[in-house]
């Protein structure tokens, strides 16, 4: 072999090694927390922990595609149509991009979709808050729009709701991914300030924050999370009581964006909400 394809090999091993490390790491110590907290981790397996892997490259490389070339107008739908609205919100060091595999899924079944960029990360929460505030208005412009967030962003739609109640009126149903809603276990009591009043579990303003169900008493939503997910856990931390609860496995974090079978069963969800929105119209 030439001396010069050595060193790049060797990067490439290298780099390879690394990330498999960490993810080890990472997945030993989200399965600890769960066996001191008295749950239960969901193991996956040699093959299942290198399909897991895989997903995570994929959707990386997914992502950064659409970063580069998609989503050039996040606040208009794909197609013409006139079809339910869709709002998605994303989280934490995401932007509307993310939701680009989203956006033609649910087009394709007759939704029209949006997508917002809240704005860079770390900046204050209020903002986020004011961004959807004003983009919802625009959406919705006299009707309703159904709301779907991931991570961070299900938490903005809860401040939005406790700071703008009003807006509720503006909200089809909610469905939230992945969303730390009880915190995540993951930010640790020496992690960055802006980190903690956010997602720890034992932050003050997350406990303060009323849950989905008392901001919005009837408001269809729906809690989706994966048993595998190694940046909100436990799994308990993404639900909400009084909300339709789905627990999927073998799911990563970033997974929840561009898996099938999760646009899947926010396509169900919404389908579900529009046979019911057509029935009380029709009872009326």
């Amino acid at each position: 072999m030439d001396v010069w394809l050595i060193f790049p090999l060797l990067l490439v091993l290298l780099t390879l090694a690394f990330y498999a490390l960490s993810f080890m790491l990472l997945q030993w110590r989200v399965s600890r927390h769960y066996k001191m907290t008295g749950g239960h981790y969901a193991t996956m397996g040699t093959l299942g922990s290198l399909l897991f892997v895989w997903q995570i490259v994929r959707t990386v490389t997914k992502l950064s595609w659409y970063l580069l070339t998609k989503n050039r107008k996040g606040l208009h739908p794909l197609r013409p149509g006139n079809g339910s609205k869709v709002l998605l919100v994303h989280g934490l060091h995401m932007n509307g991009n993310c939701f680009w595999a989203f956006r033609q899924y649910l087009e394709q079944a007759g939704f029209r979709t949006y997508s917002i960029n809240l704005g860079k990360p770390y900046i204050p929460v209020e903002r986020y808050v004011q961004r959807l505030h004003k983009v919802l208005h625009n959406v919705a412009d006299g009707g309703k729009v159904h709301l779907v967030a991931h991570s961070m962003g299900g938490l903005v739609i809860r401040m939005l709701l406790t700071q703008h109640p009003e807006d509720a009126k503006l909200i089809a149903s909610v469905a939230t991914l992945g969303t730390p809603h009880k915190g995540t276990a993951i930010v640790g009591d020496f992690a960055l300030p802006w980190l903690k009043q956010l997602f720890h579990p034992a932050s003050p303003d997350l406990h303060a924050l009323p849950d989905m169900t008392q901001l919005a008493p009837g408001l269809p939503l729906m809690t989706l999370g994966s048993r595998n997910d190694l940046v909100v856990y436990p799994l308990k931390n993404a639900m909400q009581p009084n909300a339709r609860q789905v627990k999927l496995f073998a799911v990563s974090h970033i997974g929840l964006l561009c898996e099938t079978r999760v646009m899947r069963k926010v396509l169900q969800w919404l389908q579900a909400q529009q046979v019911s929105e057509k029935a009380a119209i029709t009872n009326q």
